[in-house]
């Protein structure tokens, strides 16, 4: 949270309170994509930090990536 918090004040980002309170409700839970089928089987799946560790924080497929799994998945 002070790294996250130390690059914000060198690039002069200032905060607003709806900022706040979401950093507050979700920080530094990561985030994760599923694509389940109908039978509920999760067929793909991408877990912030699971590839990458600390160094994929924020990272999350492009649309292109995540169309082009759905278009593996569809066969």
């Amino acid at each position: 949270m002070q790294a996250a918090m130390a690059i914000s004040n060198a690039d002069g980002y200032a905060a607003t309170a709806t900022d706040e309170a979401e950093r507050d409700r979700q920080f530094p839970q990561l985030k994760g994509l599923f694509m389940i089928d109908r039978d509920g089987v999760v067929r793909w799946s991408y877990v912030e930090c699971a590839a990458e560790g600390p160094a994929g924080v924020g990272k999350i497929p492009s649309a292109e990536e995540i169309v082009a799994a759905a278009r593996t998945l569809a066969g």
